[in-house]
């Protein structure tokens, strides 16, 4: 009779299969956990293994799907702007939005080793995209949402004052009520990846001030490499759509 060791029915591809579910299945506990106590999260496990590496890439790959989705099905203009083009605005403009937040967010991650690395950080290679993997996923999956709430804003304003016979200022009560929904969820999400940084800071051992410095100099490129590609994404719609 032979016999099959559990480690070596876990390499088969039935077990495969079986891990990979399980992952799936534990992916929304692991998005409630890494949203609310993304500190005790990763307390838990040791983000300079395999194990946590694969897992984290696995929570990537999911989010990624889930924010492509609501890309695809939210109100969210297109790059380029939201507001009164939301109401022309296709499956195909959504998705230029997705693959621009993609983009953004795969920038930040390099910025934000970059700032790590300036100021001292002691946390390897591995450990820290395995981190930012899962705040990545949280922002991938925000930022339709967030978008969505401030186009929405700005349209209903846009509607409303065209209602009430106040065409003029139909753009106005728009770009008040888009500003105003913005700010709101800035300091939401704000809030949470001020707390999610804080992962950031114990992983690299540094002081509070370190981390603020990191933050700035990540933001600071990130806010340069966003109006570089907001130039060259311009340049395109000239070049492409005009005679």
């Amino acid at each position: 009779m032979i016999s099959v060791s559990r480690e070596d029915s876990t390499r088969s591809l039935p077990g495969i299969a079986y891990k990979k579910t399980m992952n799936i299945r534990t992916y929304p506990i692991d998005l409630v956990k890494v949203f609310i106590r993304p500190g005790k999260f990763f307390a838990a496990r040791d983000m300079n293994s395999d194990r946590a590496a694969k897992d984290a890439l696995q929570f990537l790959l999911v989010s990624t799907a889930i924010s492509a989705i609501l890309f695809a099905t939210l109100p969210v203009a297109g790059p380029m702007g939201v507001g009164s083009r939301l109401a022309s605005s296709g499956i195909g403009d959504r998705l230029a939005s997705f693959v621009v937040i993609s983009i953004y967010c795969a920038i930040f991650g390099a910025f934000a080793r970059f700032g790590w690395f300036l100021v001292g950080g002691k946390a390897g290679r591995r450990a820290f995209y395995a981190t930012y993997a899962y705040l990545g996923s949280i922002l991938m999956i925000l930022a339709p949402v967030v978008l969505a709430i401030i186009s929405t804003a700005m349209l209903s304003e846009m509607k409303s004052a065209i209602e009430f016979g106040r065409s003029d200022f139909a753009e106005k009560a728009a770009m008040i009520a888009g500003f105003t929904a913005f700010l709101a969820c800035l300091v939401v999400v704000g809030t949470w990846v001020i707390i999610f940084w804080n992962s950031f800071r114990k992983l690299n051992n540094l002081s509070v001030l370190r981390s603020f410095c990191t933050m700035v100099v990540a933001g600071a490129l990130q806010v340069a490499a966003i109006k570089a590609i907001s130039f060259i994404l311009a340049l395109a719609q000239v070049y492409l759509f005009t005679d």
